[in-house]
């Protein structure tokens, strides 16, 4: 099973080194896009600090949810953002796991090595996650 998780793992990486980007001028936009924007009825902010505390408080799965919309979205910083959140839950973010899979396609390296730090992070319960990106690929279009 741990030479499957692996392989897995290794093809996440595969998907995310696969493309390049030559749009600069988008990143540095990017960059300056405000933060303030509002996930189920609060800053992105909150969700954040609320996961990294580490609460297992009934508004944990909230957390983890507005995360989930966050990585969703166009933002590529607030991807970035809500991506490395999950990554210092771990497996607690599991749920995430098909939301960041999508990503692994993404023109922007950095989204792509954020969202694969993340499923990492996440382990073992990531796979399910990572092999229908595998079969779909990651942006669920075969």
């Amino acid at each position: 099973m741990k030479k499957l998780y692996i392989t897995l793992i290794l093809v996440a990486l595969i998907f995310g080194c696969k493309r390049q980007t030559d749009n600069q001028q988008e990143a540095a936009e990017t960059s300056q896009a405000k933060s303030s924007q509002v996930y189920m009825g609060k800053p992105l902010e909150h969700w954040i600090q609320l996961v990294r505390k580490g609460q297992t408080d009934e508004q944990f799965p909230t957390a983890v949810d507005a995360l989930i919309l966050a990585i969703k979205g166009d933002d590529l910083r607030i991807i970035v953002t809500a991506a490395d959140a999950i990554e210092t839950i771990g497996s607690r973010g599991a749920k995430a796991a098909p939301a960041l899979a999508s990503k692994l396609d993404h023109p922007q390296p950095w989204v792509r090595m954020s969202c694969m730090h993340s499923l990492q992070a996440i382990g073992e319960p990531a796979v399910p996650a990572l092999l229908e990106a595998f079969r779909n690929g990651p942006g669920g279009a075969p």
